[in-house]
């Protein structure tokens, strides 16, 4: 419980919003480090669905951390900009 308080706090809009992309491709590999990297994408993921949260950050989320988050941006239904960006990040990966 505690652990999800602390990705909500770290992970929350106008924290996310006020960072350039280096630092929030930062701020995501450490949030990352700290709960994985599926559990932040599950997070980014479900706040994107509500949009609570723009998709365009997933990009950068994307190109900060390993492959892992990749199947859940692909198989996702709600978001043409996130699969979009995970297809271009997967063919890079290839």
């Amino acid at each position: 419980m505690a652990e999800q308080h602390e990705l909500r706090q770290k992970l929350n809009g106008a924290t996310l919003r006020g960072y350039n992309p280096h630092d929030l491709a930062l701020h995501f590999r450490d949030a990352s480090r700290q709960h994985s990297a599926k559990v932040v994408s599950e997070y980014l993921l479900a706040a994107i669905r509500q949009e609570a949260l723009p998709p365009t950050l997933f990009r950068t989320f994307l190109t900060a951390v390993d492959s892992t988050p990749l199947a859940a941006a692909l198989w996702q239904q709600y978001s043409k900009y996130v699969k979009k960006v995970a297809i271009r990040q997967f063919g890079k990966e290839l």
